[in-house]
């Protein structure tokens, strides 16, 4: 796993969905909230059950999302996961495992919420969270969508977390052969492998 260099990390903050004609100064504030790593095949991002609060906005490559046992789909480019957990607070919904080298963001539970504050970050989450739900379940299952957009889908992050869900401001995700540890909004973020500077 490797971590970017500051140099390219702004220049890739735009390609957050939602963030498309966001000022200078707004990317750089959302710099500070998230890191870039960059994933093997094989990594997992989440694991199904698991009660870390982690998300990640996929930059390149992709991954096979698992629900158990079972591949149910895959994600890509300009995709959110693990953000179910990060606003139910509850456990993660499905394994995701890399399937190619990867370029994502991390996002750790207490940049979450101030991220979808942002242009139009929030929007773009409820879009894709709409498309998978119609996808899977039809449009009977939009109701948890449609609860979320009367309030500002932020609101929703950090309210009455049950005591399982409330970690430290430092999150792992685990995998056979990585650790992501991820920071805080304050925190800088220290992994638990050697990490290999991109050139």
């Amino acid at each position: 796993m490797r971590r970017h260099r500051k140099r390219s990390h702004l220049d890739q903050v735009r390609r957050i969905p939602g963030l498309m004609g966001a000022h200078e100064r707004e990317l750089a504030e959302v710099s500070n909230l998230i890191d870039r790593v960059q994933l093997n095949p094989g990594d997992l991002l989440t694991r199904e059950g698991s009660w870390d609060r982690t998300a990640f906005i996929v930059l390149e490559g992709q991954a096979e999302v698992v629900v158990g046992g079972r591949a149910v789909r895959a994600v890509g480019p300009s995709e959110f996961i693990g953000e179910v957990a990060m606003i139910d607070h509850g456990p993660q919904t499905a394994t995701v495992r890399a399937t190619t080298p990867m370029d994502v963001f991390v996002i750790g539970p207490e940049s979450f919420g101030p991220l979808l504050n942002y242009g139009r970050v929030s929007h773009a989450l409820i879009e894709q969270m709409t498309a998978r739900l119609r996808a899977a379940e039809g449009p009977g299952a939009l109701t948890l969508i449609l609860d979320l957009t009367d309030t500002p889908i932020s609101e929703h992050v950090f309210e009455d977390a049950p005591p399982r869900a409330q970690l430290a401001s430092t999150t792992s995700t685990e995998s056979a052969s990585s650790t992501v540890r991820v920071r805080s909004a304050a925190t800088p973020m220290r992994s638990a492998l050697p990490v290999r500077t991109a050139g």
